[in-house]
């Protein structure tokens, strides 16, 4: 049984921490507050009024790809979306190695409870969605992922040897089942062996045999630990998606909206916020596949040139090719929410954030297009305290923001009291008193004889280097005799503060799968976590 402790949000950007927490500062920027109930009515009113006429065609292409990935529990909830009165709630993520961080995770659990609490508080009929961003070319950004090994040691990094030069989307990239059986096996050789093991391994083994490319293989595991929830997957990258989305990349080349990003993102400075987007004037806010490579498109004399410069389009050129070749396209940043809203009724969008703060730039992006930004509804974060770590904390007495915030002092004042000297105020003492004692004389001594003063400051500071060495002595002593609960000190740490970051941007979710099983994510689901901006603290 899990126990959910509220504390205070974890440090975040300024305009996210204000989003949450003083939203009346920064309301100007966003359709709706989260936090009102009217909201959700009036957002859900809107849609009603705006009709999607392409539900039949969208629910075809996630019907194909979410039975083609093992989706079979989400069908469903597609089937759902072809009434007009039901909506969606959205987010998504790049597709990372075993699905990255753990925040993916929990991004996809605040979506499902969200959903449960607009249906059954607010009546709004909603289907949860999780967009894979494949089209994304960072491939440094998801080859690798964490495990936490129980150890004192750091959190162990897990990464893809492949080796990527060009600008790939990641759905262009191949990765051999050899490549993901290798990860695989390096995942688990750092955890220790458990009742769960075997079937985790066999079932992630069976994926990398299936799986194309890594947006495959992260849909696959997504599929299989949430589809009894009806989490429905669309991949960003999909030819038929990508079809349905050819409107928006013609309004796009007719448009500019860098001039309303850059008039917006100086209102933000103006009250204090940083930028949270790089915009150029020139951008056109889209890419072009180019000999397999994505290409990002800026303007130049009434045409559009990539901004490696390599490759030159006349307007009606690229409106040829969107006509020819759709999945030539794809969009960056500023204008994938913009696709979001043009294919799903999306009620609320969930980011983390990040997101959060960048989409304060978006409202009059929206607008352009004739849309309306949605709800915009942060993700909620949290951490895992396992019991043994919680039992430490307790021996120690430490809080979580002590380890947060005051972990290498609390450690060494704690491992001070475990001597019946305080040695550091000891040593201190000891060597005022010899400068006490000895400066007096050694001025006396000069004065006899001139000469005597530098060798006398030398032997004082040898004296004193002497007393140096004596306590680091000691306190080595000291340091090896408590090594045991040192260990447990570096294992709270490592636990919650990895690499002194947040644990859900560190650790990936096998780590925790492997000691309690699939069941684990259900239990995440199903539990009744409030749906607040607090950090939530959850002791399992």
């Amino acid at each position: 049984m899990v126990r959910i402790e509220e504390v205070s949000p974890l440090k975040s950007n300024q305009l996210a921490k204000d989003y949450s927490q003083d939203f009346e500062r920064i309301d100007r920027f966003f359709t709706y507050n989260p936090y009102e109930g009217n909201s959700w009515k009036g957002r859900a009113d809107w849609l009603a009024a705006s009709n999607i006429k392409h539900r039949d065609q969208l629910t075809e292409a996630l019907l194909q790809y979410n039975q083609g990935v093992g989706n079979n529990g989400a069908l469903g909830n597609i089937e759902k979306l072809k009434n007009e009165d039901v909506f969606v709630i959205i987010g998504g993520q790049q597709a990372g190695v075993l699905t990255g961080p753990l925040h993916v995770i929990h991004k996809a659990v605040t979506i499902l409870q969200l959903c449960r609490d607009v249906e059954q508080r607010k009546g709004i009929k909603v289907v949860p969605v999780f967009w894979i961003a494949s089209e994304d070319h960072d491939y440094d950004e998801v080859n690798h992922t964490y495990v936490e090994t129980g150890q004192e040691q750091n959190p162990k990094k897990i990464q893809l040897h492949k080796k990527v030069v060009q600008k790939k989307s990641l759905s262009d990239l191949e990765i051999n089942s050899a490549e993901f059986a290798h990860v695989i096996q390096q995942c688990f050789s750092y955890l220790p062996d458990s009742q769960h093991q075997p079937d985790l391994l066999a079932t992630l083994l069976d994926f990398s045999q299936q799986s194309k490319g890594l947006p495959d293989f992260f849909a696959r595991i997504m599929a299989w630990l949430f589809e009894k929830h009806g989490l429905v997957l669309v991949d960003s990258a999909d030819p038929k998606i990508r079809e349905l989305e050819k409107h928006v990349f013609s309004q796009l080349m007719k448009s500019d909206p860098s001039s309303r990003l850059l008039s917006t993102q100086k209102e933000l400075q103006e009250i204090g916020y940083p930028s949270q987007l790089e915009v150029e004037p020139e951008n056109a806010h889209f890419f072009v596949y180019c000999n397999g490579e994505r290409e990002l498109m800026v303007r130049k004399e009434g045409g559009f040139v990539s901004k490696t410069g390599r490759y030159a389009f006349s307007q009606n050129e690229l409106e040829q090719l969107l006509e020819e070749n759709p999945s030539s396209f794809s969009a960056n940043v500023v204008t994938r929410p913009i696709m979001q809203e043009h294919l799903f009724p999306v009620l609320a969008f969930v980011g983390g954030p990040g997101e959060v703060a960048y989409w304060a730039q978006l409202k009059g992006i929206f607008e352009m297009f004739s849309m309306q930004m949605p709800i915009v509804y942060p993700r909620m974060t949290f951490t895992i305290v396992e019991r043994s770590i919680e039992k430490y904390m307790k021996r120690f007495g430490i809080s979580f923001f002590d380890v947060h915030d005051r972990w290498e002092q609390l450690q060494k004042e704690w491992l001070n009291q475990q001597n019946p000297l305080p040695l550091e105020s000891e040593f201190r003492s000891l060597k005022s008193q010899v400068k006490t004692l000895y400066l007096p004389f050694l001025e006396k001594l000069v004065q006899i004889e001139p000469g005597v003063e530098k060798l006398g400051e030398d032997n004082l500071s040898r004296i004193l280097s002497h007393l140096d060495f004596l306590e680091k002595k000691t306190w080595d002593a000291t340091v090896q005799r408590h090594r045991a609960a040192l260990i447990q000190w570096e294992k709270v740490r490592n636990s919650l503060f990895p690499l002194e970051k947040p644990q859900e941007r560190v650790y990936n979710v096998f780590g925790y799968l492997n000691t309690y099983g699939t069941s684990f994510i259900d239990e995440l689901v199903e539990m009744r976590i409030p749906l607040t901006a607090n950090h939530k603290l959850l002791y399992i």
